[in-house]
């Protein structure tokens, strides 16, 4: 059973390896958009390359504190916001290799460092996906708003929808659920990040995006990373943004408005160019990471004060 999981984990690795080749002979298969993308790659704003470098930090420390949030209310003690951010870190970059030791060692780090049950880490994980769906659904309701309300009311109510429910919840649920509402929080803050780092890439690949187009490439790229065939949405993501890039202006044209469509290869290209951006902060910081992981390792578990509270529990 376990040489069957991993073969299937591998053959999804591959899967996605194939797919991010693919993806690579769709844009070179236009030529001339690729052209134009190097042309406007060459001449890119600084403030563009600055953001396409500097969110996937902002993205890491976002889905830190949200990793950590969920965590701590069921750790049996404290665990440290900077031992859970080195953890995320080195994943960050694991992840990208078969069999995703990133996720699995931090579950099983969890376990042995501050004995959290396996049971406990998966309904994190569950809570987390959770709260991204809902921090999506808050989003495109405000995308509608925006939409419908064409002047800075819209704006206001925009902004109104995407981040108040989740402030009055964090403010008002009682304790043992503020939990839920400051991790949907942060999991709006960190789709807007992705949000921007697309029109980043969009920018540097000489294509401009609206931002109700920005946080739709946004919400499907982060679907796309949640299906198990590839760390970290490896191919299935490059695909996904897209379709999705040529198929938003035909299916919704209010929420691109003043820009011309896009096809499928330019969508592709634009993820490609996050998706190298990506990787080159992902590398330093992974193994930063890693090496603070491993010395939190060599520490050895830490024991359980038995005078020390516990934290509330659902």
């Amino acid at each position: 059973m376990k040489f069957d999981s991993a073969a299937r984990r591998v053959v999804g690795f591959a899967i996605g390896v194939a797919l991010l080749i693919a993806a690579a002979w769709m844009v070179a298969r236009h030529p001339d958009d690729l052209r134009r993308a190097l042309d406007a790659a060459r001449a890119a704003p600084v403030w563009a390359v600055a953001l396409l470098l500097s969110l996937p930090i902002a993205n890491w420390l976002l889905i830190s504190g949200v990793f950590w949030t969920l965590t701590h209310r069921r750790a049996p003690h404290r665990v440290p916001p900077d031992e859970m951010a080195a953890l995320i870190g080195s994943a960050f970059l694991l992840n990208y290799i078969p069999l995703r030791p990133g996720l699995f060692g931090r579950v099983a780090l969890h376990r042995t460092l501050h004995h959290i049950p396996l049971r406990d880490s998966g309904m994190v994980l569950i809570e987390n996906i959770i709260c991204g769906g809902i921090s999506i659904a808050l989003c495109f309701a405000a995308l509608v708003a925006m939409t419908c309300i064409e002047s800075t009311s819209g704006v206001a109510a925009a902004l109104a929808i995407a981040f108040l429910p989740s402030l009055i919840a964090a403010l008002t649920l009682p304790l043992h659920a503020r939990p839920y509402a400051v991790a949907t929080l942060l999991r709006t803050f960190d789709l807007l990040a992705w949000s921007a780092r697309y029109c980043a890439a969009a920018t540097i690949a000489g294509r401009a995006l609206s931002l109700p187009e920005a946080v739709a490439l946004a919400s499907v790229s982060q679907v796309a990373m949640l299906l198990p065939l590839a760390g970290n949405g490896l191919g299935l993501r490059e695909w996904a943004v897209g379709l999705t890039a040529a198929w938003l202006p035909a299916a919704l044209p209010a929420w691109s408005p003043g820009t011309d469509p896009m096809s499928s290869a330019t969508g592709i290209m634009i993820d490609l160019v996050n998706r190298a951006a990506e990787m080159v902060i992902a590398l330093p910081l992974g193994l930063a990471c890693g090496a603070i992981v491993a010395r939190r390792v060599a520490r050895g578990p830490t024991s359980i004060d038995p005078f020390q509270e516990e934290p509330p529990r659902a």
